[in-house]
């Protein structure tokens, strides 16, 4: 068997886990995967996925995604793929605890995903991939998804 990598992912707005189940093919050390919606973990959790924790948490409630966050500073990577709203609200996200080196950032909105991005550079974070996807081609809707990494100091 191959040996884990020793990487620890947080999945915020992980929805019934499309990327989670992804990234769990790739033997990721551990994965918290956190959703709003009861109907979308019980998919994930159904899913049985190898080092995945799937909880419920409201995202949209300011401590509740203070918590969500506050409780993974210790993971190398957070994964972020709101709706539409983009994030309300960033809690602990940024807070010198935090030990997130890289954040992939998924978005269906330019403007909340423009408005958002700016947080994360203002917070120390670089672009280093950017990458429009059109997956409803019939339709004027574009995915952004975006790769950032903390600047080395």
């Amino acid at each position: 068997s191959r040996r884990q990598r020793q990487m620890c992912i947080r999945d915020r707005f992980c929805g019934s886990g499309n990327f989670t189940e992804v990234l769990s093919q790739a033997e990721i050390q551990e994965i918290v995967a956190i959703e709003g919606s009861d109907e979308a973990i019980k998919t994930l959790k159904d899913k049985s996925l190898p080092n995945v924790t799937a909880k419920t948490v409201d995202l949209f409630g300011e401590e509740p995604f203070a918590y969500a966050i506050k409780n993974n500073w210790d993971a190398d990577v957070l994964l972020l793929d709101p709706p539409r709203d983009g994030l309300k609200q960033t809690g602990n996200l940024f807070h010198k605890k935090a030990k997130f080196k890289h954040i992939f950032y998924i978005s269906c909105d330019l403007i909340t995903f423009t408005r958002d991005v700016k947080g994360f550079i203002a917070a120390g974070y670089e672009i280093k991939e950017l990458q429009p996807l059109d997956q409803f081609p019939h339709t004027p809707h574009l995915e952004t998804m975006c790769y950032l990494r903390k600047k080395r100091k």
